[in-house]
Parts: structure tokens; C-alpha cells; sequence
């Protein structure tokens, strides 16, 4: 590889590389302050697993910075070597994305009424992308440089193919949540206007989100595939697994916000959402903080929102 790259800059080289990484490195700092704040107020919910997670993918990111810039310094065929860290990270990346979309998938199975086929399929559709995934992150143990990684015929394409995944994966999750948080929106505005507001909101959410891990996958690929020496393609991949992150725990940490939304009112505003029909620990709480306690720790928001819709719905037809 060195031999390639005796015209590359170490500007051309590393410097998006370290740039994206940096700015990746800030989501994780929000990331973690969401962890802390989540695990603060929803302490019966198990987030260490993903906490730990995004805390050793960032530990092996800083390892590939500093092979980069410390242990390779000027060396572009140090630099040029694959190191251990780059494909263990990958495939920490992939478990994290796992975890991510599967929490959402598992939201789509709630607010589909429980559809069996649809789940399935997303659930195969995310199974295969992790699986090439993880291929992709243990074919680069294979290659001893990255010239030989990116000229292998069946990397490439399994990486290709794997970004692509990603994006069909990304969109078909957030087109799913959107539909149906605007089919439930379209029933629920007429019976009450909180329902209306949180249905915008998680509407909003979904796309946004859904809609920039797209677009980081799609550069993914362009970079990989277009600037060979160039190693902003790692930067993005590790920028894509804190954004996954963080969409996930910026839904967990917004279901307290919903809930106060939702159910701000006393017990006559809820009676007949569908929230009493909820088996809480103890029937006697009747008071709107009481319920609102409770049921932020044991449901979730696009939960509550559909109960409430039916049981709109449920009025209406009386």
C-alpha cells in the first residue's frame, strides 16, 4: 500500500477521517449524558448492555485515532495496515444496530396491532444486514492492508450490499412508524388534541431520524466505494453507530415528556383513554402523578398513545 499512496497527503488521507470522528465523539458525549439521565429516571428498564456497548466501540475508535496519528505518525505504510481495531469495532457497530432496530422493530409489532407478517419480515430484513455486517467486519481481519481490502472483489461487494441493506432496513422502519402513527393520528385529532400533538411529534421524530442514518449509509458506500484513499468511510461508520444510539435513547428519554403531555390532567382526563385498562401495580392510585409514575416506568409512549386511540375509538362507536 505504500507504494499506492506515495502521492497521498496525510491531509487527503486521515483528515476527514479525524474530523468525523472527532463530531462522532461529541454525539457519543450526548449519548452518554442520555444513558446517565435515562438510567436516572427509569431505573427498572436495563440499559447497561447498550451503555457499555457504545462506551467500548468509542474506546476502540480513540485506538484507531491514535494508531493513526500516534503510532503511525508520517508513516503511511504503518498507517496503510489493518489493525485489529478498525473490524472489532465494526462489529461492535453491528451488535449496537441490532439492539437499536430491534427495540423499534418490536414497537412496529405494538402499534401494527401485533402483525405478525410485517414483524417478520423487517426482523429477517435486519437479521441478514447484521449478518453481512458482522461478514464484512471479519473478512477485514483477512486483509493485511487496506489497498488489498478495498481491491477484494468480495469485500467490496459484500460491503456495498451491506449498506444497502442498511438503508432499505432504515427506511423500511421508519416508513412503517410513520404510517402508522399517521393512521392512528388521522383517528385519534378528533377525540383528544394531546393525541394529536404527541402523533406530530413522533411522526417528526421517525422521519428525522430515519432520514439522516440513511443518508449517512448511502455515504458510507459512495466514500468507500469512490475515494479509496481516503479514510472518511471509518469516520462515518463510526458517526452512524452513535446516531443509532442516540435515536434510541432520545426515544426513551422523550417518553417522559409524552407521558406529562398526555396526562397532565386529573383522572377525569384519562378516564376512557384506555390508560385505565392498564394493570398497574397497585389499583388503588388514582391521582394523574400517581398514574403518570407508574405507567412512565413500565410502558412506552407509542404503547400508550395506541391505547388511547382504541379506546377513543371505543367511545366514538358508543
Amino acid at each position: 500500500m505504500a507504494e499506492s499512496m506515495q502521492d497521498i497527503s496525510i491531509d487527503n488521507l486521515l483528515g476527514s477521517y479525524v474530523i468525523v470522528s472527532c463530531l462522532a465523539l461529541i454525539i457519543y458525549g450526548i449519548g452518554a449524558a442520555q444513558s446517565y439521565m435515562y438510567m436516572l429516571n427509569c431505573d427498572k428498564d436495563p440499559t447497561w448492555l447498550k451503555a457499555l456497548l457504545e462506551a467500548v466501540h468509542t474506546a476502540f475508535v480513540i485506538h484507531i485515532t491514535y494508531n493513526f496519528t500516534i503510532t503511525g505518525f508520517g508513516n503511511l505504510e504503518v498507517i496503510g495496515k489493518v489493525a485489529w481495531s478498525p473490524p472489532t469495532a465494526v462489529i461492535v457497530e453491528n451488535v449496537i444496530v441490532a439492539l437499536v432496530q430491534g427495540f423499534f422493530i418490536s414497537r412496529i409489532w405494538l402499534l401494527s396491532r401485533e402483525n405478525t407478517a410485517m414483524t417478520i419480515v423487517l426482523a429477517c430484513l435486519l437479521t441478514i444486514r447484521i449478518g453481512f455486517g458482522l461478514t464484512i467486519g471479519s473478512l477485514a481481519f483477512v486483509y493485511p492492508t487496506w489497498e488489498t481490502f478495498h481491491n477484494a472483489r468480495g469485500a467490496m461487494i459484500i460491503s456495498n450490499f451491506t449498506d444497502c441493506l442498511g438503508v432499505v432496513v432504515d427506511g423500511a422502519i421508519a416508513g412503517c412508524l410513520v404510517y402508522y402513527f399517521h393512521r392512528d393520528w388521522r383517528t385519534g385529532r378528533r377525540f383528544n388534541a394531546r393525541i394529536d400533538w404527541v402523533l406530530r411529534w413522533l411522526m417528526a421524530y421517525a422521519i428525522n431520524t430515519g432520514v439522516i442514518t440513511m443518508i449517512i449509509s448511502i455515504c458510507v458506500m459512495v466514500t468507500f466505494v469512490t475515494l479509496k484513499m481516503n479514510f472518511i468511510f471509518l469516520g462515518l461508520n463510526v458517526l452512524a453507530s452513535k446516531l443509532y444510539a442516540n435515536s434510541l435513547l432520545g426515544t426513551l428519554n422523550a417518553r417522559r415528556m409524552l407521558h406529562a403531555r398526555t396526562l397532565q390532567c386529573g383522572p377525569q382526563s384519562i378516564s376512557g383513554t384506555g390508560i385505565s385498562s392498564l394493570a398497574f401495580s397497585d389499583p388503588t392510585k388514582t391521582s394523574a402523578t400517581e398514574v403518570l409514575r407508574e405507567v412512565t416506568s413500565v410502558g412506552d409512549v407509542e404503547q400508550q398513545v395506541e391505547l388511547q386511540v382504541r379506546g377513543s375509538q371505543t367511545i366514538s362507536s358508543a
